[in-house]
């Protein structure tokens, strides 16, 4: 699937898309003026000129109009149009943006996909910081779909001249959130970690999540997380880890500057009070909210509480190591929660989805 802007080899599908609306006398949102104009040619250009400020037709803002193509077929599949920027109208009833999927197209999740991508050229084309989005009260597939993108409800009002009710969402630019679970280890087949993380949505609150899978390998592992943020450039680093024989969630207060296993690594090595850096202080303090995130973790109806001890194993390792690099830079949040067992593992233990509802608490709460 790609958006694309509208071009003339495109012209037979943009009629065709078109046709299918007025046949099922459904809306046609996000097209701009695609129902008024028969030509799908002459709707292109008229596309075109509404890029810039400069040849937009009188009374309409500038704005990027995409076709929602699916590659293999070429088939528009839906259509979403960006204004840059708002008039009295938009600002209160039709917002930054408006997209429709094809009748025909409909409940596959094209509509989610299609908003994502169309809000990631807000941010980086056109340097917008936040989006006003807004759907029909009725419309409950347009307000899941605003939702799962990060949409925060403001008002509901009336539009007299339809004679409807418009609820109005605000999107914010994401910030980014390295997530990392483990590999298994131990002689265990999964790591609920890891399990928990994959499962998490890509988009929770603000914060759009970037996942990664960690090796159970001293130095190698903190090497890996450390060399992925400073690529990103996230906001957080939340590294989530194993811990057998808990039955709650916990957020780590500390990292300690000590490497110590009970058991090898995933690559045989078995270390012993070895210090992580001997030029290091003893210990770091996490920089996320510990306790804020417990408490959601309970708020949730989840077992959660704050943790004073990582262990002295890899995910202490990897921890202490990210506190270490980024001690003293500001706008890098670390830290680090461990889960119990998910169930079939050993117990105490925790369904999968319930971890993953808890680790999502208590990303609400960074």
């Amino acid at each position: 699937m790609k958006l694309i802007e509208p071009m003339n080899e495109y012209a037979a599908e943009i009629a065709a898309y078109r046709q299918e609306f007025l046949a099922a006398g459904d809306s046609m949102d996000g097209t701009g003026a695609l129902r008024r104009m028969e030509d799908p040619v002459a709707w292109i250009a008229f596309c075109q000129r509404l890029r810039s400020r400069e040849t937009a037709p009188n009374g309409w803002m500038p704005a990027t109009q995409f076709l929602y193509v699916r590659e293999e077929d070429r088939r528009i599949v839906g259509m979403i149009d960006v204004r840059h920027s708002l008039n009295g109208f938009l600002e209160q009833y039709g917002g930054h943006i408006g997209y429709s999927v094809r009748p025909s197209e409909r409940r596959k999740g094209y509509a989610q996909s299609m908003l994502r991508e169309a809000l990631r050229y807000c941010w980086r084309d056109l340097g917008m910081s936040r989006v006003l989005i807004t759907c029909l009260e009725e419309n409950e597939a347009s307000r899941k779909t605003i939702l799962v993108n990060g949409g925060v409800y403001e008002s509901t009002v009336f539009e007299p001249a339809e004679g409807a009710r418009i609820q109005r969402y605000w999107i914010e630019k994401p910030r980014v959130l390295l997530i990392t679970g483990f590999e298994p280890f131990g002689g265990q087949i999964v790591n609920p970690s890891w399990e928990s993380v994959r499962a998490l949505l890509d988009r929770i609150g603000p914060w759009q999540l970037v996942k990664m899978r960690l090796p159970v390998v001293f130095g190698r592992a903190a090497r890996q997380v450390i060399q992925r943020a400073e690529e990103i450039k996230p906001q957080a680093v939340l590294c989530v880890g194993q811990a057998g024989g808990r039955s709650a969630l916990t957020p780590e207060m500390v990292g300690i500057n000590l490497r110590h296993g009970a058991q090898p690594d995933n690559e045989g090595a078995l270390l012993q009070d070895a210090p992580i850096d001997p030029d290091a202080p003893a210990a770091y303090f996490a920089t996320v909210p510990v306790r804020a995130m417990a408490r959601a973790i309970q708020e949730a109806g989840l077992p959660g509480q704050v943790s004073y001890s990582a262990g002295t194993f890899v995910c202490n390792d990897v921890l202490f190591s990210l506190l270490r690099h980024f001690d003293g830079k500001k706008g890098i949040a670390c830290g680090f929660v461990h889960v119990p067992y998910q169930t079939g593992q050993g117990e105490p233990s925790m369904p999968p989805a319930d971890i993953a509802r808890a680790l999502t608490a208590a990303i609400q709460a960074l």
